[in-house]
């Protein structure tokens, strides 16, 4: 069945993104999309499409910090918790919610992160 996976995985300027790094933002992709299933082919280009996401994301947080930029971690916070009230849930609550669907806090709060250090 799943042996011959694609799983790639990349090293930012010694930060490692992993197979799970990539699965867990394919599960927010899914989340945002009403649970969509896509044919293996999309899937696959969905996922390289994730990949690269996460490669120039880590650069732009890289960079940031670099620059001496500090992302508040409150305004993270903040963020996650604004976002949890749109699917009707506390922090917690969704917390376990991404969890259940494959995903993770950390996975959303670090694409905030990503967004934050693409907005300077």
């Amino acid at each position: 069945g799943k042996a011959n996976v694609y799983r790639p995985s990349a090293t930012v300027n010694g930060e490692i993104i992993t197979a799970t790094d990539i699965e867990e933002r394919m599960a927010l992709i899914r989340i945002a999309n009403s649970d969509m299933v896509l044919p293996p082919e999309e899937e696959q280009r969905l996922r390289q499409q994730v990949f690269s996401n996460l490669i120039d994301e880590k650069l732009q947080i890289q960079e940031a910090r670099a620059a001496d930029i500090s992302i508040d971690e409150n305004l993270i916070t903040e963020q996650f918790a604004r976002l949890a009230s749109r699917f009707r849930q506390t922090a917690e609550e969704f917390t376990q919610y991404l969890a259940s669907k494959g995903s993770s806090a950390a996975a959303v709060k670090q694409q905030i992160r990503g967004e934050f250090a693409w907005d300077r």
